[in-house]
């Protein structure tokens, strides 16, 4: 997951802090001078591995507000700054540039969904044409050995494919979710979000598979998966919505995933919040009128 280092950043600038035990400062968090209420206690604190920074004093505030206070800097240095400190905490593999190309490669034996992707869709009470419509479906037969039989979901960035993800339509079939290959993306589908280009409403609702985004129809965008990236999330900040609602699935990953997420945009936005669902593991097993309502009644979306 990706997290602020904030002890190196503070130690770079050379700006005093105080470790977690001392005065004003809790256990996981690293204590500063609030720049914003004239703090002389150390009462504001940054959140170790994460993006959160609040004040005992005067409360939660964006980490782009604190270090632009902090260094004396506009707000665009300072989202420059955080850049530099943001970490993924995965083990670091050796870099090796990427060669991509100018037009996405599908799969051989590439049609329109035929009998047997549309029964697999009817089977978890999906309506094929309609995602046919909105989501530009396609599927494949059996002549591709690495994506036989299988649902297509072209992934776009301003209306232009530049990669795909596909699904299972079998049991059987491992794994259930296979992505573009690597040297056939125009961008990797890890740093878009998929179901962005139609989501132009003021809100928007971030989920972690395709599946999902079906489900709850525009308005919801996907990460492919729970371990988002930096440059997804620096889209959702950069992005059109006021508000943007996080839904991941109720499993452990899905919370620990969620809750990183929301702690990296609430250092940009204000308008951000976690929901948890409780009668269903995932946004794609909701019954359609459920995930209406939610879009429409509670979300306004």
């Amino acid at each position: 997951m990706s997290s602020f280092n904030s002890q190196k950043f503070l130690d770079d600038y050379r700006i005093d802090n105080w470790p977690a035990g001392s005065k004003n400062v809790p256990a996981g968090c690293i204590g500063v001078r609030c720049p914003f209420c004239g703090d002389h206690a150390n009462h504001m604190h940054f959140r170790l591995n994460s993006f959160s920074v609040k004040c005992w004093r005067c409360g939660q505030h964006k980490i782009t507000e604190t270090i632009s206070l902090l260094l004396n800097l506009s707000l665009h240095e300072s989202y420059l700054i955080i850049e530099q400190y943001v970490t993924d905490n995965a083990p670091r593999q050796q870099y090796e540039p990427r060669t991509y190309v100018k037009q996405v490669t599908y799969p051989a034996g590439m049609i329109p969904l035929d009998e047997p992707h549309k029964k697999y869709l009817e089977s978890r009470n999906f309506d094929p044409y309609e995602l046919e419509r909105i989501w530009k479906l396609k599927a494949t037969n059996h002549l591709d050995q690495h994506y036989k039989w299988r649902i297509i979901a072209p992934v776009t960035v301003d209306h232009q494919v530049v990669s795909y993800q596909c699904r299972a339509i079998s049991k059987q079939q491992e794994p259930p979710y296979r992505a573009c290959r690597p040297e056939h993306e125009v961008i990797s589908h890890k740093d878009v979000l998929y179901g962005a280009d139609i989501a132009c409403g003021a809100s928007v609702v971030v989920v972690e598979g395709i599946t999902d985004a079906w489900r709850l129809g525009v308005g919801a965008i996907c990460t492919f998966g729970v371990k988002w990236t930096p440059a997804q999330a620096l889209r959702l900040v950069r992005g059109i919505w006021d508000r943007v609602y996080i839904l991941y699935d109720r499993d452990e990953a899905g919370k620990v995933g969620g809750l990183s997420l929301y702690h990296f945009l609430r250092g940009f936005k204000d308008n951000v919040e976690l929901l948890q669902l409780t009668n269903w593991a995932d946004p794609g097993s909701m019954p359609d009128s459920e995930a209406r309502y939610l879009m429409k009644k509670e979300l306004g979306i």
